[in-house]
């Protein structure tokens, strides 16, 4: 049986372990892009579908991300106890590029369309769960609240968010304009 947890807050600033500041760095960096990359694709979804003229099909190829999502974080759940979570960040990036490469080299084409969205879909829900179990797997629980936070305000102040904002705030509306 496990002892007691120690919950009081660290006194002083958090900072990653001096060997690890590179790395920390690292990850948060990687957190960003893959965040940029999920924003600049997911605002645009319908607007990509309508341009590659794939008509009412498009809303099948979009609606097909979300479940995308679940399935690749049920394999995980099922098949992933043996994967560490540093395999499972490279993964989730290398399934966002997979996605956008097959999209690239085969739009217009309905299957490839499909391909990409199940891709994508599946790299966006892993890269959901590594974002949590990445730093806790590479700096332990030590101050892991913290390191939680700075990922967090890290993916959030991404340049798409940063540098738009809704000219009223509809929910879905789809509408952004720039600052200025």
């Amino acid at each position: 049986m496990a002892g007691p947890v120690d919950t009081r807050p660290s006194d002083g600033p958090v900072t990653p372990p001096a060997h690890g500041t590179a790395l920390f760095t690292l990850m948060l960096l990687g957190f960003v892009l893959e965040g940029l990359v999920l924003s600049a694709v997911l605002i645009h979804m319908v607007t990509l579908t309508v341009e590659l003229d794939l008509g009412s099909s498009g809303l099948l190829v979009a609606s097909l991300f979300g479940p995308a999502q679940v399935a690749s974080r049920l394999v995980n759940m099922l098949f992933g106890k043996q994967i560490t979570q540093t395999s499972l960040a490279i993964v989730a990036a290398c399934l966002l590029v997979l996605g956008l490469a097959v999209l690239t080299a085969t739009a217009p084409w309905l299957p490839g369309a499909i391909t990409f969205a199940i891709l994508f879909g599946m790299g966006s829900g892993l890269i959901s769960i590594v974002s949590g179990t990445l730093p806790l797997e590479l700096f332990g629980k030590h101050n892991y609240g913290a390191r939680l936070g700075w990922v967090t305000a890290a993916k959030q102040r991404r340049p798409p968010q940063r540098h738009c904002r809704l000219p009223w705030p509809s929910p879905g509306s789809g509408c952004c304009l720039p600052y200025g």
